[in-house]
């Protein structure tokens, strides 16, 4: 690795040390108040709140913001008393998940005089009309007295009595709210944009078709207010009931009769079919999967069925691995709670990088934690955060463009040193391309009296598809690679389930009577051909046509039958890296000087996780599992056969590890940005077999110095001798 260890023994210790060293960025600022995003100064006290929902852009006027609103006295317009500006700017600026917006729903703080002291958002609907929020977790009033604020919910009413109401999400989510005898009901019509006082007998309640709430279209959004908080969540009851109209309207591929909460699919299926994986922007309904160990006692998955978040319990506390879609906030707590953790109890939040899927709930969870009187130590990387300035690209600035995830941090990565937390240690190492600082990880899980298990994590695993993305392009190839010649585990997991089956081969395991780590298969080589996925879509022009056109891929199986599929039609803006470039240099003669022995490997296998144990469980497309798992997302190629060696070394040209001269393009620093000691990795293309790939490599040796000819792609060319490929 390039840089020694970190350990950090405490979260004291995390927030004691303030730093900063190359690439090492180590930041601290003072924790906000839990009232921040109300914006309350040092002489307003918090009385009481009042739900309200926006039918204006808030505008600022000198110190104070003033908000167009419907509530339950009806349409008012309210100025704040003086708020600081940089909570003004949370509220206001687009670029912040924290701004009210027209359709936002909002906490509006009152003092003992009646004065509106500030305001804080408390969720936008969806552009289905919708949000899900569960009673005890997820967005509630501000804290008043040190004592946590008042619940909040949100979901489709299901059911209603004279007392009580049922409101979910049809799928998973489902709660009995008990009414208060003096219950307040309004109609909010989004429409409107005005409010009528109701009653309870009046509120519409979604209804079923064919005997399930899943096959009905239209379905009745409730917001409702409750007179406790969340540490009597028992005993409270509803004071105020919001139903909005018009009703939602779900489109008819998203109506299913049964839904499969963890499907054993290979590949994205159609939408039109139940078991759907889709990017949950609008329907977080149907991207529940269920919770699962991975590590006992140690490690879980928390995720949706597609983005994949990690809970780690460590000796120090709770820590969580990303916190993804804003919209499936209350998938993931639920999920959390589930497993027995009470997700108000975490410690540490972890962001890989700074992709809305991956942080867009964050600022949420870290606000109810704080509600609560926590204090979650919030990391992300200084690249994503701030920029490139640290390495002289000070035009280069910050992938994560949410202002309230940046106010929230407290620590940025310190790359490719050890996070020890007790039972758990974590390893960052900077992988940029996907964003400029996305961040892949190692974990290192300790079971209680057992050895350690290592996992390898990918931390942008997304194409960077078009050559106007400049060094990026060229930064993520040589990520990617370098995970591949530096980094060993012993199992891998991914980022998104359609990149590794993880969900597939959790189903898989339960129904051959195996833990989910026993599904795994613990072999480095699975870490490495999971890589080169990615790595040979992004850059090899030699499946151009199978991308373009959906060619025809036969995968020999173990027991000899071969099976033949289709791949994807290409993404119409993907231009591979050997075609479109960047390039650090013309084809021709260079010499080289190794840092390594050089690496042996393979094609990519589209045949993952060939287990044995697995044997006699089948998928949906009927495939037995045993021989692994043939996931055609990206599947555009399968050359487990074909053999090739990966170097590192240093090139001995003008290349300086950077591009200042691209036209059209953006420039930055590639493998320079990793100081003074970077090298290059480069690959031969393929040989002719396994045993004269394995006879060149038997002749390298680091530290030397080799002649070899390169493409114009950075690429070794195999001689007629192959004792001449270096000479």
């Amino acid at each position: 690795m390039r840089k020694l260890a970190w350990q950090v023994l405490s979260k004291a210790l995390l927030f004691s040390a303030i730093f900063a060293s190359g690439i090492g960025i180590f930041s601290i600022h003072a924790a906000e108040s839990a009232n921040a995003s109300l914006g309350i100064s040092a002489e307003s006290v918090l009385a009481y709140s009042k739900l309200g929902y926006a039918i204006s852009e808030p505008t600022v006027k000198g110190n104070s913001l003033s908000v167009e609103v419907l509530t339950g006295t009806g349409q008012e317009t309210l100025t704040s008393l003086p708020m600081k500006k940089s909570d003004i700017d949370l509220l206001t600026i687009k670029d912040s998940g924290e701004a009210i917006t027209v359709g936002s729903f909002v906490e509006i703080g009152y003092d003992r005089k009646g004065n509106t002291v500030g305001f804080s958002k408390l969720f936008n609907l969806t552009s289905a009309g919708c949000w899900f929020d569960t009673m005890k977790y997820g967005a509630e009033f501000s804290p008043v007295n040190n004592n946590a604020g008042n619940l909040v919910a949100a979901g489709w009413i299901l059911d209603k009595t004279s007392g009580q109401i049922v409101v979910g999400d049809t799928n998973h989510f489902q709660e009995t709210y008990t009414l208060d005898d003096n219950v307040r009901v309004y109609e909010l019509n989004t429409k409107s944009k005005t409010i009528t006082a109701s009653g309870v007998s009046s509120i519409p309640v979604t209804q079923k078709t064919s005997g399930k709430y899943s096959l009905t279209a239209n379905r009745q959004m409730v917001v409702a207010v409750f007179d406790r908080n969340y540490t009597k969540a028992d005993s409270a009851k509803v004071v105020e009931i919001y139903y909005l109209t018009p009703q939602t309207a779900v489109e008819a591929k998203y109506l299913f009769d049964e839904y499969d909460t963890m499907s054993q699919y290979s590949y994205y299926p159609d939408t039109k079919t139940n078991g759907v994986v889709v990017k949950p922007y609008n329907m977080p309904w149907i991207a529940y999967t269920k919770p699962f160990t991975i590590v006992e006692d140690r490690m879980y998955f928390v995720g949706d069925n597609d983005v994949a978040c990690y809970l780690f319990k460590t000796d120090t506390g709770l820590a969580l691995l990303d916190y993804g879609w804003p919209p499936c906030g209350y998938l993931y707590y639920l999920s959390i709670e589930k497993l027995g953790f009470d997700p108000r109890a975490i410690e540490y939040i972890l962001l890989s990088h700074g992709h809305g899927d991956h942080y867009g709930t964050v600022v949420e969870f870290n606000k109810m934690i704080r509600n609560a009187g926590g204090d979650p130590l919030v990391v992300q990387t200084y690249e994503d955060a701030k920029g490139y300035d640290i390495y002289g690209f000070p035009g280069i600035g910050a992938t994560t463009q949410d202002l309230a995830v940046n106010a929230i941090t407290d620590q940025f990565y310190t790359w490719e040193k050890w996070m020890d937390f007790g039972g758990v240690r974590v390893y960052p190492i900077l992988t940029p391309g996907h964003t400029n600082g996305t961040g892949s990880f190692i974990f290192e899980v300790t079971p209680k009296g057992k050895a350690p298990i290592t996992f390898g994590y990918m931390g942008g695993f997304g194409t960077i598809h078009t050559p106007d993305q400049g060094y990026r392009r060229a930064q993520f190839v040589y990520s990617l690679k370098y995970l591949q010649q530096n980094v060993n585990v012993d199992y891998s997991l991914p980022q998104h389930c359609a990149h590794y089956p993880m969900l597939e081969l959790n189903k898989a395991a339960e129904k051959a009577g195996i833990s989910f780590l026993d599904a795994l298969v613990k072999d480095n080589d699975e870490w490495v051909n999971f890589l080169e996925r990615r790595l040979v879509a992004q850059e090899m022009e030699m499946y151009r046509l199978s991308l373009e056109k959906g060619g025809i891929i036969q995968v020999r199986f173990p027991d000899g039958k071969v099976k033949e599929f289709k791949t994807q039609t290409a993404a119409p803006k993907l231009v591979r890296n050997e075609v479109g470039g960047p390039w650090k240099r013309a084809g021709g003669e260079y010499k080289i000087t190794l840092v390594d022995d050089g690496k042996l490997m393979h094609g990519f296998n589209i045949l993952q996780n060939s287990n044995p144990l697995l044997n006699g469980v089948y998928n949906r497309n009927g495939d037995n599992l045993g021989d692994g798992v043939m996931i055609t997302r990206d599947g555009y190629m399968h050359d487990p056969d074909k053999w090739f060696l990966q170097i590192s070394a240093h090139v001995e040209d003008g290349y300086q590890g950077q591009f200042t001269n691209l036209v059209g393009a953006l420039n930055g620093p590639v493998e320079s940005l990793f100081g003074k000691d970077w090298y290059e990795i480069l690959r031969t293309v393929y040989f002719d077999s396994k045993e004269e790939a394995q006879a060149v490599l038997a002749t390298l040796k680091a530290g030397q110095t080799y002649t070899v000819t390169l493409d114009k792609n950075s690429n070794i060319q195999i001689e007629n001798d192959i004792t001449k490929v270096f000479r």
